[in-house]
């Protein structure tokens, strides 16, 4: 089935301590908690934002997959769940191509509604539950994790847009290694009808990086995915430490970057430090800036990324990048603007970054 509807369902991660990290979110994203709930091996709790739902599951003994994953990997995203339109039509895919499929489709029925549920690995620990609803249904399938949470508030297909600045998911950014790149795009591709939207070429004297943007047709769901073209590139960090494919960063958009920056670091969370010469090189490329020169120092103030996208447009992307979330690891977020619009991933923003990181 092309032209397959598909978006984030939500956001699972594998942390040492679930109500730890949880609290943290709940604290500096204003998140709010949605249930807590034990399995006898492990602890998860679920909390969300709108549409915005992370889950932390943590062990509490060291025999279960849990403990196994965070004795050879740090803490991160192990589960990037998407509700798809036809799961009959991507579970297809998946078997012909010999995708492995860590839980066969499920049907969950409900008064109102069903609920089909599947779990597939493309690549490395990085596993998709993949998710299609009818009616309504409870938010979350009854995976071994949570069993069944049909007593959770129900899904509906009108929920109401993301209040305040952060808009929702932008895209995600999956680092994989260069030898099983090309393999893993079109496993993409063809299970997901995804579409090659944004080819880029990042290098610097000292490092670089390939990537291959994917994304639906409408765009609801869009994948960064990277790999290093050099020893020393920063990819090839994150893949040593992560010891292979996984997500570096989640993306969040939001139509005011200076304001959800600025209550973001008030509430703790802390950003990466930009070097003063990479806003010096802004200042030589753009003849004219689009913004006002209080916002401009407002920028430089919160280190933010800047880049027009084309010479004396109004297009512009802004984004900040945080450090990373937990003590081990470099799983980080990104807070993007697209004003007027703005398309693009910053490859020039990203190229600028570390040639002045280089020249520090």
């Amino acid at each position: 089935m092309k032209n397959q509807k598909i978006h984030i369902g939500y956001v699972q991660f594998y942390v040492h301590d679930a109500t730890e990290s949880s609290k943290y979110f709940v604290k500096v994203f204003g998140c709010e908690t949605l249930a807590k709930v034990s399995s006898g091996q492990t602890k998860t709790e679920i909390i969300y934002r709108d549409s915005l739902i992370f889950i932390f599951t943590s062990p509490l003994d060291s025999d279960n997959p849990v403990a196994d994953f965070l004795r050879n990997h740090p803490p991160g995203i192990v589960d990037l769940a998407f509700v798809v339109q036809d799961i009959q039509s991507v579970m297809e895919k998946a078997y012909k191509l010999g995708i492995h499929i860590r839980s066969p489709l499920q049907i969950c029925q409900y008064p109102q509604g069903s609920l089909q549920w599947s779990q597939i690995n493309i690549g490395g620990t990085l596993r998709h539950t993949l998710i299609e609803r009818s009616g309504v249904t409870p938010l979350l399938p009854p995976t071994l994790e949570w069993q069944d949470l049909s007593w959770l508030p129900c899904f509906t297909e009108n929920k109401n847009k993301l209040k305040e600045k952060l808009v929702g998911i932008d895209h995600v950014a999956i680092a994989i290694a260069s030898d099983n790149f090309e393999t893993i795009i079109e496993l993409y591709k063809q299970i997901f009808d995804l579409i090659g939207t944004e080819e880029y070429n990042i290098e610097t004297p000292s490092s670089g990086m390939q990537g291959q943007v994917l994304a639906s047709s409408e765009k609801e769901l869009q994948l960064v995915l990277v790999h290093p073209t050099s020893n020393n590139s920063p990819i090839q960090e994150i893949l040593q430490i992560n010891k292979g494919l996984g997500v570096h960063h989640l993306a969040l958009l939001t139509n005011n970057i200076l304001e959800i920056v600025s209550e973001l670091r008030f509430r703790g969370l802390e950003f990466i430090k930009i070097p003063q010469n990479y806003y010096q090189k802004i200042h030589s490329r753009y003849q004219k800036l689009f913004v006002e020169s209080h916002e401009l120092i407002k920028i430089i103030q919160l280190e933010i990324l800047l880049e027009i996208l084309e010479n004396n447009s109004q297009q512009m992307l802004l984004q900040a990048f945080t450090e990373p979330i937990f003590s081990q690891g470099n799983f980080v977020f990104e807070l993007i603007e697209r004003r007027h619009q703005a398309q693009g991933f910053g490859e020039r923003n990203f190229r600028d970054l570390y040639e002045a990181i280089e020249q520090k």
